[in-house]
């Protein structure tokens, strides 16, 4: 659970450990103070996809009345970081973004649903992902990132390199 501090910062309190789809709900929902600020919900999470929700807010809007790009990004790496725990969910990691391209298309004017997948079949990427883990205590993993509208429409797309360590 999340608690103030002196000076209106919050610290959270021990990590949640992440072994199933309700660890990452947790962590979303807990563990993210930022994913709090934004009001971003977890809508499906499995190893194959994760969906995250960033309802629209005129406070969250830029100078042209859409969504800002950060709001965007955060939605966008809040899904590939919950993907990633779930490719390795009892293997104890950590995970953190490392690389990121995002692409903007079009203006977000309306909630936005962040979608992220593995870049690599899940077949291959089940059966070395662990090993490798367990070999090198660290690995990096590309997800496709995808952004879009209500109405389906694609408001920004890329990738994001998340890295895996053992804890």
């Amino acid at each position: 659970m999340l608690e103030p501090v002196p000076g209106g910062a919050v610290a959270s309190a021990a990590p949640v450990p992440v072994r199933a789809v309700d660890d990452v709900s947790q962590l979303v929902a807990q563990q993210i103070p930022l994913a709090q600020l934004l009001r971003l919900s977890l809508q499906a999470a499995s190893p194959s996809e994760v969906r995250v929700k960033l309802p629209f807010s005129a406070e969250l809007a830029n100078h042209a009345g859409g969504l800002h790009a950060a709001t965007l990004f955060a939605a966008a790496e809040t899904a590939a970081l919950v993907l990633g725990y779930l490719l390795l969910p009892a293997a104890g990691v950590t995970c953190m973004s490392k690389v990121v391209d995002l692409r903007f298309r079009k203006l977000a004017r309306g909630d936005v649903w962040a979608t992220a997948q593995p870049e690599r079949a899940l077949s291959e990427a089940g059966s070395t992902l662990g090993a490798r883990l367990t070999a090198e205590g660290k690995l990096d993993v590309s997800v496709l990132v995808s952004l879009s509208d209500a109405s389906g429409e694609q408001l920004a797309d890329g990738s994001i390199v998340i890295n895996l360590r053992r804890l």
